[in-house]
Formats: structure tokens, sequence, C-alpha cells
């Protein structure tokens, strides 16, 4: 990676606490990320990475279940690590209390749990339709065949928007999040923040052509809404939303939903494809499809999530100063032993379960609610017409990792013949 000549560790950091740790491509990353703290965590409960302009990594569920409730000291930083600064204000996700809590009361109503549900049955059937345009040829790619086109679908349903618009969208949300991480490894922090200016520039001038359409024709979808919409900015007043802060909560809501539930499909479908006798319980019912999934949400969680320290905070051996950039590692939290028995294998079964993949504070994952239906409809659904599958032997499993996260670069199936008999 690129990184200046000659840095210096920061005078309040031990170099007994100096780990370096790149989230692009340290091996931890490249070989399975929601494990890449295991080995870590026990002699590094808290580490100082040097790299990137230096940041802090928790490794322990504890220290990162109470980081993420503390908004008083870990503030948000939507620019990620690499420190790639976006072209404009990540709303609501970039912002702190108080300005965060109007966006968050304006937006919460639109991701109930009543909300997802009303979703369920339409992505039910976008998730057969899915399984049909590629059970006969025996093999699918999870992420791009079926993972991200429900994601997307959900998304499109909530907008109000043509399916015609999801390509260029999805390559476009994928250079602002992996590919501006990738440049920022190869050429530096500069150089990825004009690219991901550049990706963003061309992500909003797509979406910004929503909103005059919805003026004229408005719907019953999110963009309509929020034209609708007053945000509270004192006690007693409030203001409509300009046509740029719904452009951006929308390309938000797309970078932030889309990727990271098609993501978290794909894990889900890595390891049952490798576990078969695990595969019973996902057609066990409701309450064992919904404990299922969550259990493969915290055995899989992979976000690095980042904040920036507010004001001096102690961590449990290390101080933490005004500035300082901090990653907290989903992953690492959900595969604590300390907090999960048995942290390291998957228990389908497993009752208590309070996993970290959507957050948890304040900044809790808005969409929470709704991709979790989407999951759990995504792997039930295909596993009610196909059975029986493993993974491609022959292609590899790779991983690509963005500023906050990091995903399988494919998830190539092949599809047992019963399964196909069973599908038609």
């Amino acid at each position: 990676m690129v990184e200046p000549a000659g840095r210096t560790l920061p005078d309040h950091v031990d170099p007994r606490h100096v780990v370096h740790f790149d989230p692009v491509t340290s091996a931890e990353i490249t070989a399975f990320p929601p494990a890449a703290f295991d080995a870590l965590r026990r002699p590094h409960p808290v580490f100082y990475s040097p790299l990137y302009g230096g940041f802090w990594v928790m490794t322990r569920y504890e220290d990162i279940a109470e980081a993420f409730k503390d908004d008083a000291h870990f503030g948000q930083w939507s620019a990620g690590i690499p420190p790639v600064p976006y072209a404009h204000a990540q709303i609501p996700l970039g912002l702190d209390r108080p300005e965060h809590t109007p966006w968050r009361r304006l937006l919460m109503p639109f991701f109930t749990p009543g909300r997802a549900k009303l979703l369920e049955p339409v992505l039910r059937v976008v998730a057969r339709d899915k399984v049909a345009s590629f059970v006969e040829r025996g093999e699918c790619e999870i992420y791009a065949d079926y993972a991200i086109p429900l994601a997307a679908a959900a998304f499109g349903i909530q907008m109000g928007m043509s399916a015609d618009l999801f390509p260029a969208l999805k390559s476009l949300a994928h250079d602002v999040a992996y590919g501006s991480a990738k440049v920022a490894n190869e050429r530096g922090v500069a150089e990825a923040s004009a690219f991901r200016r550049a990706a963003t520039d061309k992500l909003d001038a797509i979406l910004s052509d929503i909103v005059p359409q919805r003026r004229r024709n408005p719907g019953n979808d999110l963009v309509s809404a929020l034209i609708e919409a007053r945000l509270e900015v004192a006690e007693g007043e409030s203001r409509p939303l300009t046509d740029a802060e719904i452009t951006g909560a929308c390309e938000l809501l797309f970078r932030a939903g889309t990727d990271s539930t098609a993501s978290m499909i794909s894990y889900c479908f890595l390891h049952l494809a490798a576990n078969p006798e695990q595969r019973a319980q996902i057609l066990a019912g409701p309450h064992e499809q919904l404990r299922a999934v969550n259990e493969l949400m915290r055995y899989n969680s992979f976000h690095l999530v980042p904040r920036v320290v507010r004001s001096d905070v102690r961590v449990g051996e290390v101080t933490m100063k005004k500035d300082d950039l901090v990653i907290l590692a989903t992953g690492a939290a959900g595969r604590d032993p300390e907090e999960f028995d048995g942290a390291g294998s998957v228990d389908l079964h497993r009752a208590r379960n309070q996993h970290l993949a959507f957050g948890a504070g304040v900044h809790r994952c808005l969409g929470a609610h709704q991709a979790r239906v989407e999951i759990v409809v995504a792997v039930e659904e295909f596993h009610r017409l196909i059975p029986g599958y493993g993974l491609d032997v022959e292609t590899p499993i790779s991983y690509v990792a963005a500023t906050s996260k990091a995903r399988p670069n494919a998830v190539p199936l092949v599809l047992a013949h019963s399964s196909v008999a069973a599908a038609g």
C-alpha cells in the first residue's frame, strides 16, 4: 500500500499495542474477513495500526458494544478507513446528535418491522423467479445471480424505480465503496478521494433525475414521501428537504442497503454450501429460520465500522486521544468467545444471540428489519427449490474490501441434479 515514509507513532501510542493491520489487504482479511481478528483478540484486545495515517481497532465484544452506544466519545466517521472523504455529507449516517436525531425520526417510519413485512410477499416472488432463471443450467453465482437482484428489487419497490437503472447504479456504488479502497491502497488517499467523488457525481446524476419526476408525478414511494416531508430544525420549526438532501439520502440508502444485504446473503450461502447437514433447519418453520439467520449473521458479520474519538477516552489498557480514528469490527464482536459459547462455530439453535451485525446505539442500522426479512426470504426460498448444492471447487473463494466492509468476490455454486428435478 502507499504510505508516507518516515512516519512515527503518536506519543500516546505504546509500541506494544501496534499491529500493522491493513483493512484492505491484510492476510487476515483476504483469508476470511469475519474471522480477521480471531487470532489477534487475545494478545491485542485493542491495537493501533500506523497505516493510512493511523487508527485503533477494538477486538472484544464488550468494548465494541460500549463504543457503539457511547456516541459522546465515539463520533461518526463516514469517510471510512482508509480515510477517503465522500463528495458530500452522508445523511443521516455521517451525523452525530443532535443533528442526527431529526433525520432518524424522519426516516424511521419507512423502515419499521411492519413495512418490512409488507415487502415479503413480493420478495418471495422475485426470489423464486431468480431461482428459476438459473436452476436449469445447474449452477449460479449467489451474489450476482441472486442476492443483488433480490436486494435491488426491495430498493426499487421502496423508491418506485425502474429496474433498468440498477446495473449502472450497482457499478457506480461498487466504485464508491470498493473501488475507492483499492485506489487508496495502490495510489494513496488523495487519488482515491478524486476517484470516489467522480463515481459519486455519476451516481447522484442518475438519482437526482428521479426527484423532479416525483414532484410532477408523486407516487406511493419513499422519494415522494421525502418530497412532502419536513425536517425539524428547532422546537416548533421545520423545513422541507432540498433536492440535494433527498438525492443524497437515496444514494446512501442504495449503497448501504443493497450491497450490505447481498453480501450477508453471500456469506450465508458460503457457509451452508460447505455444511449441508445444517440446511434442513432452514425449512423447519419461521421461528427456526429466523434463529438460523441470526446465527449466520453473527458468525459472518463483516463490517469494519469507522468512528472518530470526540474526546480522550480509556479503553482497556490504552488511551485514545481526540481525533484518533477507530474501527469497530462487527465480526470481531460476533466471534468473541467471552460473549458467545462456541463463537468460532455455527449453532443454528443458539438461543441467546445479541450480535452486533447491525451495530447498536442511536446509529443502529436503519434498515435492520428489512435486511433481516430479505435474508430470511433469500435463504428459505432457495432451499425450498434447491436443497442440494455445493461450492464450485474449481473456483477459489476470494474477498474484496471497501473502506468499511469486506465481502466475497463471488460464491459460485454447483446445483445437484436432484435439486434441479426438485425445483422443476
